[in-house]
């Protein structure tokens, strides 16, 4: 079951997507680890699309996912661009400034982390329009027919 579409661009619509998401894993033959990791990972894209980005005019977040044999596309789409980034900045230039070290007393700061560590890869993309971070999660190979 895959998902291209909009949602509110708040904390109740990201919560709501990513139950929408684990259960669309699960109902394909995830496993509840697995399916749990990947919809972690979604609602940490949400969250910071939500807090650090912007609704895009419409006042909405784009979502999209896409499963592909053993792993999952995601891509999170906001209308924000990345803190000291001009459209058309290198993906690896904003990682770089977004992944400093974890304080490990703070309450917060470790979202792009746990993406970075349950994803095979993520990407930043800006334009004009905003900002698409993408990431690719492994779910593993899935139960003939779902559970």
């Amino acid at each position: 079951m895959d998902f291209d579409g909009s949602i509110r661009c708040d904390q109740p619509a990201a919560t709501e997507t990513r139950h929408r998401f684990l259960d669309a894993l699960l109902a394909q033959g995830t496993s509840i680890d697995v399916a749990e990791d990947a919809a972690l990972v979604l609602y940490e894209l949400l969250q910071n699309g939500v807090e650090h980005g912007a609704p895009r005019p419409d006042g909405s977040l784009g979502v999209c996912w896409e499963i592909q044999g053993d792993v999952v596309h995601l891509a999170v789409t906001d209308g924000g661009l990345p803190a000291g980034g001009p459209p058309g900045s290198g993906a690896e230039a904003w990682r770089a400034r977004r992944l400093r070290p974890a304080d490990p007393m703070a309450d917060r700061g470790r979202g792009l982390h746990i993406v970075d560590g349950l994803s095979r890869s993520w990407a930043v993309e800006t334009t004009a329009a905003g900002t698409t971070v993408r990431a690719v999660v492994p779910i593993g190979p899935v139960s003939p027919g779902g559970s």
